[in-house]
């Protein structure tokens, strides 16, 4: 899943999606913590009568990684 800004993609999985996944390790203390990433893409409307995001992203390039840094009631954890 990629969010920009309040819209919500999906990603589609390939050799990009898991280097982008990689790049990230460093900025993550859990699995599910996101980053910010900067990226070229394509968009990728849903199929007609499939689940799932209104569009998915084809990454093309990544431009960059960070560290995000979410303020401390953006933060929900359940079962800790």
């Amino acid at each position: 899943m990629m969010q920009v800004g309040n819209s919500v993609f999906g990603v589609v999985i390939d050799d990009k999606m898991h280097e982008l996944y990689d790049m990230g390790k460093p900025y993550r203390q859990e699995p599910t913590d996101g980053i910010l990433a900067e990226v070229r893409g394509k968009l990728i409307p849903k199929p007609e009568g499939k689940e799932g995001w209104p569009f998915n992203v084809e990454i093309k390039e990544i431009i960059n990684v960070k560290k995000l840094n979410p303020t401390q009631n953006e933060i929900v954890k359940i079962g800790k």
